[in-house]
């Protein structure tokens, strides 16, 4: 999850992330016959978690915090066992619990819970949840094997999108303890059909760092960009095996996938420009500056 990612990219973790995959699969709950309704009421109460760094416990305090409620000083969070939070929310010891999937599904399922916010409403559902990363080195030393396997996955998230039956039929025989109903309901409920890349994708990257630095995650010394990374938009040669999308076809420049495609050129994220480190990549003739996008630069 991109809200999961981003801290770990500050510190300098090797990873790169290549797109986004999907929207939606964060959740916010409070007991059916609870008072608190909106994010409004829970000033001053207690918010179950099951991890202080995870994707949910950030999202909700950025949206606690654009609904003018400091999610450090107005609310308690408290961390429980994943199985427990729904206890502790019928016991009153809290006034809501934030999830993900299937665990927020199942619970809604059982009539007993109402949902106060998610991330598939307002501004954020229009951003992706959910990224694809490659390892530092793949990107480094493998840019067109990480670029085929963004567009496999990106293909398979468009195939959920359209086919959610026919995906959850299919993963029965990877999974334990669910139902063709269960999985094809959590797919309708998620945006598997947006896949932000490219600069689109950048763009999303960085609102969620300044989403974070609001609520004191990342630093505020930190410049978003520099945590989003330079990106380099990886220009591919189309081989007899692969498919080449309706968007690339479209492009007019033959054999490869300009970054004018939006939807489907595929940009490698690297760590946070050091003093002289592009200046080392250009003099050594390894990129140029794209005519097609002035921040873009294309791999030959």
């Amino acid at each position: 999850m991109a809200l999961r990612w981003l801290k770990a990219l500050e510190q300098g973790f090797d990873v790169k992330l290549t797109a986004g995959t999907h929207g939606g699969c964060l959740n916010l709950l409070t007991a059916k016959d609870s008072p608190f309704g909106g994010l409004e009421s829970l000033k001053g109460q207690t918010i179950g978690v099951t991890d202080m760094a995870g994707p949910d416990k950030n999202f909700f305090a950025i949206l606690l915090k654009r609904h003018g409620i400091d999610p450090i000083s107005d609310v308690q969070w408290k961390v429980y066992p994943a199985d427990l939070l729904s206890v502790a929310l019928d016991k009153r010891e809290i006034a809501a619990i934030s999830g993900s999937e299937p665990f927020s599904y199942r619970l809604l399922e059982t009539g007993k819970y109402q949902l106060i916010a998610s991330n598939m409403t307002g501004d954020y559902a229009n951003l992706s949840c959910c990224v694809l990363g490659v390892s530092g080195s793949l990107a480094r030393d493998h840019k067109p094997a990480a670029a085929a396997l963004t567009q496999a996955i990106l293909e398979a998230h468009s195939y959920a999108a359209a086919h959610p039956e026919s995906v959850a039929q299919s993963f029965l025989a990877h999974a334990l303890n669910t139902s063709e109903a269960e999985v094809s309901g959590i797919l309708h409920g998620q945006g598997h059909g947006h896949h932000a890349v490219g600069e689109a994708f950048v763009k999303e990257l960085t609102q969620y760092a300044v989403d974070l630095q609001r609520v004191q995650v990342i630093k505020p010394g930190t410049d978003p960009p520099s945590v989003r990374g330079e990106y380099l938009c990886q220009r591919i040669r189309l081989s007899r095996l692969w498919r080449a999308p309706p968007a690339a076809r479209r492009c007019g420049e033959k054999g490869c996938w300009p970054p004018r495609c939006g939807c489907w050129a595929v940009c490698l994220l690297l760590p946070g420009p050091t003093p002289g480190g592009a200046g080392r990549l250009a003099k050594a003739g390894r990129w140029r500056n794209s005519p097609s996008a002035a921040a873009c630069c294309c791999w030959r």
